[in-house]
C-alpha cells in the first residue's frame, strides 16, 4: 500500500514538474508573441500615413503619359489605387481612435425578424471597399509578376506584345475587380429593406413600443448563411493558394533572370552593372511581396482554440500588415531606381527642374544693316 502510494506521488510529482516546464515555456513564447504584436501595432498607424503619402506621389508619377502607355505601368496604378485606398481606410480607424473623427456608425437594432440579419449600408460598404482593395492589392501584384516572367520567357513571340499594352492590362484589371466585388458582395444583391416595428421578431413583440425604433432597416436572407460560410472558408484557401502562385511565379522568375543576366555576361564580356541592379530591383519587391503572403497565410491555418494559437494568428496579421505597408511604400523607390522612365517622369517636376540661363549676344541694328546689305 506505501509502495503504491509512493509510486503515485512519485509519478504525480514528475507530471507536475513537466507541466512546470511546458507552461514556463509556452509563457514565454507568449510574452515574445506580445511584444511583438505590440511592437507591430504601435508602428502601424505611421506605416499607413507613410503609405498614403507615398502613394500619392507614386500614382501622380504614373499617370504620366509615358508610363501609362505600357500595361505593366497600368497595372501598377491598379496596384497603387488599391494600396491607396487601404491606407485611407486605415487612417480613417486611425483618426477615430484618437478621437480626432467621430465614430458615426450606429448600431444596428436587435429586433428585426429571425429570418433576415440586419447590416448598416455605410458601414458594409465601408468594408466591402477595404476588402476589395486588399484583394486587388494581391492578385493585380501576382498578375505583374506573371506578365514579367511570360515576357522575360517569351520576349520573342507577338501576343507578349500584345498582353504588354494598356488596353488589355485594363481588361484584365477589370475581369479581377469584378470577380472578386461579385465574390464579396453577392448575397447583397437580395437586400431588403423593412420597416420597424412591423417587422420584429417574435420575441420583441412583447416590448412596449417605445423600445422599438421606428426606423428603416436594411438586411439581407439567413437562409444564405451556410453559403456564406462556406465562401469564408474558400476565401481562406484562395489566401494561401495565392502565396503559393506569387512565390512561384516569383522563383520562376528569378530563375530566368539570372540566366538572362549570366548569358548577357558570357557574350558581352563585361558586366551589364544597370542590368544587374534591375535584375535584383525586380527580385527583391517580388520575394518582398511573397513574404509579406507567406506570412498573411499563417493567419488562415487551422489552429487549436488555445492562448498561443490565437496569439501566433494576432501577431501574423500584424506583422503581415506591416509588411505590406512597407512593400507599398518601396514601390516608388524601387520604380525610380529601376525605370529609366519613371524617373524621367520624376525629374520633370516643377520643383526638380533647374533653371537654365541662356545668353544672347547684343546685337546692333547697324550690324543687322550691313549683314543686309552684304
Amino acid at each position: 500500500m506505501e509502495d503504491t502510494f509512493e509510486e503515485n506521488f512519485t509519478n504525480s510529482t514528475d507530471e507536475y514538474e513537466i507541466f512546470e516546464i511546458n507552461s514556463t515555456d509556452t509563457f514565454d513564447l507568449y510574452d515574445l508573441l506580445h511584444a511583438i504584436d505590440l511592437s507591430g501595432q504601435l508602428f502601424q498607424d505611421y506605416f499607413w500615413i507613410a503609405s498614403c503619402f507615398s502613394n500619392l506621389f507614386h500614382l501622380f508619377i504614373l499617370l504620366h503619359k509615358e508610363l501609362r502607355s505600357s500595361g505593366s505601368y497600368t497595372i501598377m496604378i491598379g496596384i497603387c489605387i488599391a494600396d491607396l485606398t487601404i491606407a485611407i481606410i486605415s487612417l480613417e480607424n486611425f483618426a477615430v481612435k484618437l478621437s480626432l473623427l467621430p465614430e458615426t456608425y450606429p448600431i444596428p437594432p436587435q429586433c428585426l425578424r429571425s429570418d433576415y440579419k440586419s447590416f448598416i449600408p455605410l458601414l458594409r460598404l465601408r468594408q466591402q471597399v477595404d476588402t476589395l482593395g486588399r484583394r486587388l492589392s494581391v492578385w493585380l501584384a501576382i498578375l505583374l509578376v506573371f506578365i514579367r516572367a511570360v515576357s522575360v520567357k517569351f520576349h520573342m513571340k507577338r501576343w507578349v506584345e500584345k498582353i504588354n499594352k494598356p488596353r488589355v492590362a485594363i481588361y484584365m484589371m477589370t475581369g479581377v475587380a469584378t470577380f472578386w466585388l461579385f465574390f464579396d458582395s453577392w448575397q447583397f444583391l437580395f437586400t431588403t429593406v423593412f420597416w420597424l416595428p412591423d417587422n420584429v421578431d417574435d420575441i420583441c413583440k412583447v416590448l412596449p413600443e417605445k423600445y422599438i425604433k421606428q426606423i428603416h432597416v436594411y438586411a439581407i436572407p439567413t437562409n444564405f448563411q451556410r453559403i456564406v460560410s462556406y465562401i469564408f472558408e474558400l476565401s481562406s484557401q484562395l489566401k494561401i493558394m495565392a502565396a503559393i502562385c506569387h512565390l512561384s511565379l516569383t522563383v520562376y522568375l528569378s530563375i530566368q533572370l539570372r540566366t538572362i543576366l549570366r548569358r548577357r555576361r558570357r557574350l558581352s564580356g563585361t558586366n551589364n552593372v544597370e542590368a544587374a541592379v534591375n535584375t535584383k530591383l525586380i527580385l527583391f519587391i517580388s520575394i518582398a511581396f511573397s513574404i509579406t503572403q507567406c506570412v498573411g497565410a499563417l493567419t488562415v491555418i487551422d489552429y487549436s482554440g488555445d492562448a498561443i494559437s490565437i496569439k501566433i494568428i494576432t501577431t501574423a496579421l500584424t506583422i503581415s500588415n506591416n509588411l505590406r505597408t512597407l512593400n507599398s511604400i518601396s514601390n516608388v523607390f524601387v520604380c525610380y531606381f529601376m525605370s529609366v522612365q519613371y524617373k524621367n517622369a520624376v525629374k520633370s517636376l516643377a520643383f526638380w527642374r533647374r533653371r537654365e540661363v541662356y545668353v544672347v549676344e547684343d546685337i546692333s541694328l547697324q550690324t543687322i544693316y550691313q549683314a543686309r546689305d552684304n
